[in-house]
């Protein structure tokens, strides 16, 4: 009789203990329920990396953001991770620039060109590290450094020349127009704002002579003492302060493949090689055409 109350809270205990664990226990397949649910779009991808568009990358770490898994590329630069929907990629090797890719709903297959940094510490480490062969590097360096570059994380065209290009403004006015700044431009186009010097006093708009105007700030419309419009000259481009316009309305050429062309709207960034803004003597070449700049452009198709 001594034992029964011992007994009896050895047993309340045991009681409590089970539907402890038994809740526990429920607990844990509803959590992994919903992980499963919430996984459900988890899927494979399978990816090739490579440097200079032309030879694989070895060792390249490749993570998932939202699976947090993790692979490294082989000898031929593939890769194979789980990833879930709207995932983000990130790829690192020694000696390159991060690169990173943004997953497309049902892409299951995807190739990334590495961006090696141009230096030559970089080089050693991107050989050191076994990501290339010290004379694939030397070659590539030499004879395709062209493709040293990642244009397919530009959304347009337009994105392109305004990040690649500096000292010039990148306009969409139905189609892609570049226009030079001057030498004493910003050094990227976005802060440049396009004035113009009014000649004569402006009754009209309370404008004097020699006053210089920024475009951007003036109503469309507003006219100056040569019954031009601070829209048109900002449409023409040029050199807007002299007031000077000449063909082409102002606007660089573009010389695709070595060939003029009216417009490269339907240029996508992930077939451009390179870019180059030429000027001045640069650009004498291609005559009175040339006279407000050259976007020298190559393609991966040349």
């Amino acid at each position: 009789m001594k034992n029964t109350p011992s007994k009896l809270i050895l047993s309340v205990f045991l009681s409590f203990a089970v539907l402890f664990l038994a809740n526990g226990q429920k607990k844990a397949i509803k959590e992994r329920s919903d992980r499963l649910i919430e996984t459900s779009d988890i899927l494979t991808v399978k990816g090739t990396v490579t440097a200079f568009n032309n030879y694989y990358v070895k060792n390249v770490e490749v993570t998932s953001r939202k699976t947090r898994s993790k692979a490294f590329t082989d000898s031929l630069g593939r890769f194979e991770i789980m990833v879930s929907g709207g995932d983000v990629l990130n790829f690192k090797a020694n000696g390159f620039e991060n690169n990173r890719r943004k997953m497309v709903s049902d892409e299951d297959e995807i190739s990334v060109n590495m961006i090696l940094v141009p230096d030559k510490k970089n080089k050693t480490l991107a050989v050191g590290y076994g990501h290339m062969y010290e004379r694939d590097l030397a070659y590539a360096i030499e004879h395709y450094s062209d493709f040293n570059n990642d244009f397919m994380k530009y959304s347009d065209i337009k994105e392109l020349l305004q990040k690649e290009l500096v000292g010039v403004k990148v306009v969409d006015l139905g189609e892609v127009q570049v226009f030079l700044h001057g030498e004493e431009a910003y050094a990227r186009s976005e802060l440049y704002e396009p004035r113009i010097m009014i000649k004569e006093h402006d009754k009209a708009f309370n404008r004097r002579a020699g006053e210089e105007i920024y475009i951007s700030d003036q109503p469309v419309g507003t006219r100056i003492s040569d019954h031009q419009s601070y829209k048109q000259i900002y449409e023409q481009g040029g050199d807007i302060g002299s007031g000077g316009l000449s063909g082409n309305n102002g606007a660089a050429i573009f010389v695709l493949d070595g060939r003029i062309v009216p417009s490269i709207d339907f240029l996508s960034p992930g077939d451009v090689k390179s870019v180059k803004l030429l000027r001045n003597v640069g650009s004498a070449r291609y005559g009175s055409q040339g006279a407000n700049g050259v976007v020298l452009i190559n393609t991966k198709h040349m």
